[in-house]
């Protein structure tokens, strides 16, 4: 098992090892200590999917708000490649992350090796 706080290399790696300790806490065949290093472990994994599913649930919701603003006609474009032109067009830009007001501010906490 690797060291409890060991960041998992992405979402999918740590949900598979958190339900994996799980599996072997249900069945019992870890004894006291390691039962206890596999709960720490869990909390570790728990927490890191936590974050990772609320930050891609933050883009989702960015990305689906930005989409309804500007009606049917607006196409979304990744943060931070404005084109210049679009104003020449009557054309909605979508905002960058510096300029949109509904984007948080901050970022990661350190530790945080989030896959986003």
């Amino acid at each position: 098992m690797p060291d409890s706080q060991t960041t998992p290399p992405s979402f999918e790696s740590a949900l598979a090892e958190f339900e994996a300790l799980v599996e072997k806490m249900e069945r019992g065949d870890l004894s006291l200590e390691d039962s206890v290093t596999a709960y720490e472990r869990g909390v570790v994994l728990h927490g890191y999917c936590e974050r990772a599913l609320s930050a891609a649930e933050r883009k989702v919701r960015i990305l689906t708000e930005g989409a309804g603003e500007g009606g049917a006609g607006e196409r979304l474009r990744p943060f931070g490649t404005e084109d210049s032109r679009a104003s020449d067009r009557d054309e909605p830009v979508a905002a960058s992350r510096d300029t949109d007001p509904r984007v948080p501010r901050g970022g990661a906490s350190a530790g945080d090796d989030l896959p986003f």
